[in-house]
């Protein structure tokens, strides 16, 4: 079989070879042609191309390193479930908050009462870091059950929903803070009118507004449940506002009339924006607090706060304090402070922005 097959081979190629003796017969001078040939190629193309490392503040100024960072800081946002607690958890670390929800509501407390002065650098000894402590405190928001109704859990990233025939219970973290929103699918009450029922459960001191609660541990307001807003399936604005029924039992009105649901009820649970403290005992900073204006022309609006038995030289003299606004907020460093240097004058027991006095345009 092998001679057979190198035999065809052969008689395949035969007329090939007779055309090149054909050609060789030809007179084709014998001038030999040289080519210059420079190899270019400095490495070897069947070998793996070697990355060179990078360094640290490479990485850092990459756009790797900045997407990383950017996901990592929203997952901390993300709901994650606590089989211990049998609840999810969202740490809120811009609002320094700590949130659990269950199918009764949410509760809330502080992420971490020992908050650095500054931001150390990692080779910074533990115990040369100075910390400003806070107090330690909880709010429980429990919600009526038998309005709501049982239902069922669905998450997404920062957003839980719990969702039952009556009332889908709706909760956004986000770096503004923990938004509970609750969208009412059909009426609750024979009347024009909406009342979402919940109890509260803390030590601390609870003060009502219509359109917020605040709490306070001692004279620190250290939780806001605030920015309610209420509107209807066409985007109808509702008035509302928050009600307290007896110890501990508080409810959402909304005035229902000529409203097409569902309704959507949106308050925020948040912090306050800065704090200022005149670190002064009976200063009163704070009784008296009114827009300054736009100060040093930046844009923002700043604000002047009195402390009418501020002592500084003299007893009781007062004093007025003016904090710069800014993209970020409000500066908890005073820019000026007015004083009399008077015993007794109680200077700033009331303040007001005076305008442009001069003309000069400040």
């Amino acid at each position: 079989m092998i001679k057979f097959l190198a035999l065809s081979i052969g008689i395949a190629t035969l007329p090939l070879s007779q055309k090149i003796n054909e050609v060789s017969s030809y007179n084709i001078p014998s001038t030999s042609y040289t080519w210059n040939f420079k190899n270019t190629i400095t490495t070897n193309p069947f070998e793996a191309v070697k990355q060179v490392p990078q360094t640290p503040e490479q990485l850092k100024q990459s756009n790797w390193y900045t997407n990383a960072m950017q996901n990592i800081e929203q997952s901390e946002y993300h709901f994650k479930w606590e089989e211990k607690l049998s609840a999810y958890c969202t740490p809120n670390r811009k609002q320094n908050l700590r949130f659990f929800y269950n199918k009764e509501g949410f509760s809330v407390e502080p992420r971490t009462t020992k908050i650095p002065l500054e931001n150390y650098d990692v080779t910074v000894r533990e115990e040369d870091k100075a910390y400003n402590y806070l107090p330690n405190w909880k709010v429980e928001l429990k919600l009526d059950k038998n309005q709501v109704g049982k239902g069922f859990w669905k998450t997404t990233d920062n957003k839980a929903e719990y969702i039952t025939d009556n009332i889908t219970v709706q909760y956004i973290n986000g770096k503004e803070g923990m938004r509970q929103n609750f969208i009412v699918q059909k009426p609750m009450q024979n009347s024009d009118e909406l009342n979402i029922n919940f109890n509260i459960q803390t030590k601390l001191k609870t003060v009502l507004h219509a359109d917020k609660l605040q709490f306070y541990h001692k004279k620190t307001n250290v939780l806001n449940y605030e920015d309610l807003k209420v509107w209807d399936a066409n985007g109808k604005i509702l008035s509302a506002s928050f009600l307290k029924s007896k110890k501990g039992n508080y409810s959402v009105h909304v005035n229902t009339q000529d409203a097409l649901y569902p309704i959507t009820i949106d308050p925020l649970s948040t912090t306050p924006s800065a704090f200022i403290e005149s670190n002064q005992a009976n200063a009163r900073l704070g009784n008296a607090v009114a827009s300054a204006g736009d100060v040093n022309s930046d844009g923002y609006s700043d604000i002047i706060v009195g402390a009418a038995e501020y002592d500084n030289g003299q007893v009781d003299e007062g004093a007025a304090f003016i904090y710069h606004g800014s993209s970020t907020g409000v500066s908890t460093t005073p820019i000026v402070t007015l004083e009399c240097n008077q015993a007794v004058a109680r200077m700033g027991v009331a303040v007001a922005s005076a305008g442009d006095i001069n003309g000069d345009g400040f």
